[in-house]
């Protein structure tokens, strides 16, 4: 598994929940099949461009798929 050659292909500005869930949905397959240092430096690529209220998308689909979120201020990523 190879970090993306175009990781700015996709704009989260504009786009609509659908957009947002199938680009996420799509990320998830790829990840999978990843190790932690990989999936770090794909994620850091995948999601640079995104804003916290993008993010907050993103933190629904992960809460929804068990993964632990801490919801705490100071330890938001963004």
């Amino acid at each position: 598994m190879a970090l993306n050659p175009n990781p700015n292909g996709f704009e989260p500005e504009g786009k609509n929940h659908t957009q947002l869930d199938t680009y996420v949905n799509g990320k998830l397959t790829e990840y999978r099949e990843g190790n932690d240092t990989i999936l770090w430096a794909m994620f850091i690529q995948d999601f640079s461009k995104w804003t916290l209220d993008n993010l907050k998308k993103l933190i629904m689909l992960l809460k929804s798929h068990s993964v632990y979120v801490d919801e705490m201020n100071e330890h938001l990523v963004a």
